[in-house]
C-alpha cells in the first residue's frame, strides 16, 4: 500500500501498461507499451504526462503530430497520486516504477 510518507523521497513514478507490447513491434509495428509519468514539481505537487513506445502522439494518436496538441500537463497533489497508485492493479503486464 502506498502512502504519502513512503513516496516522500520519490521524484518520478510511472504506471506502466505492457499488455499489448511485442518486442520488435513496439515502435511502429502496432504493439506498444504505454505509461503515465508523474513527476514531482514541488513538495506536494506532481505533473502528469502520457507516453507510448510508438512513434505516434499519445494524446491525438497521429503519426505526424508536431506536439501542438499536447495539453498543459495536469497537476495533482500527492494525496491524489496515492489514491491512483493504490487503485492501480499490478500484474505481469501492469506495474509501477519509481525513481
Amino acid at each position: 500500500m502506498y502512502t504519502v510518507e513512503n513516496i516522500k523521497n520519490i521524484n518520478v513514478i510511472k504506471t506502466v501498461d505492457m499488455s499489448d507490447f511485442v518486442e520488435g513491434m513496439d515502435n511502429n509495428g502496432g504493439h506498444y507499451s504505454y505509461w503515465t509519468e508523474y513527476t514531482r514539481t514541488a513538495d506536494d505537487v506532481w505533473e502528469v504526462t502520457e507516453h507510448t513506445s510508438g512513434e505516434f502522439c499519445p494524446y491525438c494518436g497521429k503519426w505526424d503530430c508536431s506536439g501542438e496538441c499536447s495539453p498543459e500537463p495536469e497537476r495533482i497533489y500527492t494525496e491524489d497520486l496515492v489514491v491512483i497508485l493504490n487503485s492501480f492493479v499490478e500484474d505481469e503486464d501492469h506495474y509501477i516504477e519509481m525513481e
